[in-house]
């Protein structure tokens, strides 16, 4: 069993040095020049951001202020382009005005059923490669009893419930 200070005093290979440092430099050059934008879930009461407000099966959240931390966290990475975005009906027109390369989803959803899937299907439609989970996967791990059912199916005890 190797020390820890047997651990700190290994060098890289000098081969293997360069190749890091090399990819260390063209992340921070992608960083520079990447367009990120990151999406709460937009409010459903505030005027155009959905046609006509339904009810919704979960309690509403915006987490935006997790987004703006987010974004935050990136720009000190190196982005030097970080958008942060509602989630609502001017999603698609936001990320196009706004040039987004990929999108950071942080949503909830904002309204209906299986909301948490809305962005993230709406971002596949649209072509934008995001951080998050795809929409089947969204809603399946937010609908509780689907979610126990798949776990059970694979074999996996779980605890009782009422379907």
């Amino acid at each position: 069993m190797q020390t820890a200070a047997a651990l700190a005093s290994f060098s890289s290979p000098p081969a293997r040095r360069t190749r890091v440092e090399e990819l260390q430099r063209q992340v921070t050059k992608m960083l520079r020049r990447l367009r990120v934008a990151v999406i709460y879930a937009g409010d459903k009461a505030r005027q155009g951001s959905v046609l006509y407000p339904t009810s919704n099966p979960r309690s509403w959240k915006s987490y935006e202020p997790v987004a703006r931390d987010i974004a935050a966290s990136l720009r000190r990475l190196g982005c030097l382009e970080v958008e942060v975005i509602p989630e609502d009906m001017h999603l698609g027109e936001r990320l196009r005005e706004a040039g987004s390369h990929i999108a950071w989803l942080n949503t909830g959803g904002v309204q209906g059923y299986s909301s948490v899937a809305h962005a993230a299907a709406m971002l596949e439609m649209l072509g934008v490669p995001y951080v998050g989970h795809d929409p089947l996967v969204a809603a399946m791990l937010d609908n509780k009893h689907v979610f126990k059912r798949q776990i059970m199916s694979a074999g996996m005890p779980t605890a009782p419930f009422a379907a």
